[in-house]
Order: C-alpha cells, then structure tokens, then sequence
C-alpha cells in the first residue's frame, strides 16, 4: 500500500515543484557524496524535465551530511 508521513518543510528548504503535486520525494542527501552529485547530476535532469515540470511531481531537498565525510558540514 501507499505509506505517506508528515514532515515540517521550512520557508527557506529547496522545493521544486507544485505544492499540490501528487507524488512528493523528500531527498535527504549530502554535499559531499559522490553517489549524490552523480543522481544530481544524471537522475534529477530528467525527473524535472518528466516529472516536476509536468506538475506529477514535487522534490525537497534536505541537507543530511554524514560524518564520513569531512567536508559535508562545510559545503552545505
């Protein structure tokens, strides 16, 4: 079945998207991860183009650094 959650998404979060899309993807991703600047790079272009911009889709960003990775406070 279909789980949905509530989360509280802050005036200033990067949101993409109509508020009243029918599917939203909350990323939690790190600044420093190379497997996330690659889907940033290679996945979210087409999800924008496909998904976001035809109004079927609405994506937040939160930034969740890990601490593996030194830098990731930083960049973010």
């Amino acid at each position: 079945g279909v789980q949905t959650c509530a989360l509280p998404i802050s005036k200033n979060a990067p949101v993409w998207g109509k508020k009243d899309a029918p599917v939203t993807i909350i990323e939690f991703s790190d600044f420093d991860c190379p497997f996330c600047t690659k889907a940033y790079n290679q996945i979210l272009p087409e999800l924008k183009k496909d998904f976001i911009d035809t109004g079927k889709l609405r994506f937040i960003y939160r930034n969740a650094p890990l601490e593996i990775h030194t830098n990731a406070k930083t960049k973010a």
